[in-house]
């Protein structure tokens, strides 16, 4: 995507593929706040719900074949393993 960041007069990148998929959802309608990157490049969505503010990582699982979801919520983490 470095070429849309950079420079509108590169051209668009092409997507890697159009098999996309949908997280979880729980509990209402999110309203998006930003992100941050950890040093290792990870990066954590913010956002809100139902008023409640959500930090929401996923990162590769140890057994290379998920995802490791952790959401961070009102002082509480949850962890799960997600596959498609």
């Amino acid at each position: 995507a470095m070429s849309n960041w950079q420079s509108r007069d590169m051209q668009p990148v092409k997507p890697l593929g159009d098999a996309a998929r949908l997280l979880p959802a729980e509990g209402g309608e999110r309203e998006y706040i930003g992100y941050r990157v950890a040093k290792d490049g990870v990066p954590t969505f913010l956002y809100r719900m139902n008023g409640t503010e959500v930090e929401d990582t996923l990162r590769p699982a140890s057994d290379g074949k998920n995802f490791q979801r952790t959401t961070k919520m009102k002082g509480e983490t949850k962890t799960e393993v997600l596959s498609w």
